[in-house]
């Protein structure tokens, strides 16, 4: 055996102790109470994802009909006499005239239907499949996370919970390990 390997057998040998120091802290703690329940993650992960509390956007498509549409229009109008054949350069008075109109128009019949629910539709049942594979995606990894944290005596083991947790922690954002969860 070379002097190389006699390093890589004493790195190895480090690292072991360092994944067992490990296991002893770290392991005890994952298993710990304090830790969120799986529905707390699961509502943290939404919200980190955007998709909690989605604004129900057909109520609002029809209440907007309610709210008028303004159309606003400015116009000046110049008018004026010209002089006879007889005289060459006469003009009569210039006559200036300016309009301003405004116009409020409601569109009532979208109160009872508006044309943009079924897109919307779509919108908000496309957002609620969504919901549901992010929860189920966040309870297939917290179940292995608690699964491999269990079975976390070996040096595998603890790199396997540490990098199961880090697959939950990053669905929350980092929330996870902000709250004092391993």
């Amino acid at each position: 055996m070379g002097w190389v390997d006699g390093i890589g057998v004493a790195l190895r040998a480090r690292m072991r102790v360092a994944l067992m120091v490990l296991v002893a802290v770290v392991v005890p703690s994952l298993a710990a109470a304090d830790c969120p329940s799986l529905d707390a993650i699961q509502r943290r992960a939404e919200a980190f994802a955007g998709l909690d509390g989605a604004p129900t956007w057909r109520a609002r498509s029809r209440w907007s009909a309610v709210v008028p549409v303004i159309s606003a229009r400015a116009t000046t109008d110049t008018g004026w006499e010209e002089g006879g054949p007889a005289s060459r350069a006469t003009v009569g008075p210039v006559e200036r005239q300016q309009a301003f109109d405004v116009r409020l128009t409601w569109r009532l019949e979208r109160l009872v239907f508006s044309p943009d629910e079924p897109r919307l539709f779509e919108s908000e049942r496309r957002a609620r499949r969504d919901r549901i594979a992010l929860r189920q995606e966040v309870a297939t990894a917290y179940y292995r996370w608690r699964r491999v944290a269990a079975q976390a005596g070996t040096d595998d083991g603890a790199l396997a919970a540490a990098e199961a947790f880090a697959q939950v922690d990053a669905f929350t954002g980092g929330w996870l390990a902000k709250v004092g969860c391993p």
